[in-house]
């Protein structure tokens, strides 16, 4: 993992989003960071049906440390460099 992906693990967990981490390679199509919409506690950052483009507090972390996440499916999202 960078250090630029450290940076947004500590600030997205700072706010309370549940990170995934995908350092073992387990999951082929999904990078090392990735934001699991199914569970309970991160619902309320972001919603494919309803609040598609995530809170203001969630794009803030992620974009301050020049990454950005996208939608993969309804279920997670995964974290990008920009």
């Amino acid at each position: 993992m960078t250090r630029q992906e450290q940076r947004v693990l500590k600030a997205l967990t700072k706010i309370g989003v549940l990170v995934k981490v995908n350092d073992d390679g387990f999951y082929d199509d999904r990078p090392n960071l990735w934001l699991d919409f199914e569970e309970p506690q991160n619902q309320k950052f972001a919603n494919y049906f309803s609040n598609t483009f995530g809170t203001d507090q969630l794009n803030k972390a992620i974009n301050e440390l020049g990454m950005f996440w996208e939608w993969n499916n309804p279920g997670y999202a995964s974290i990008h460099k920009i």
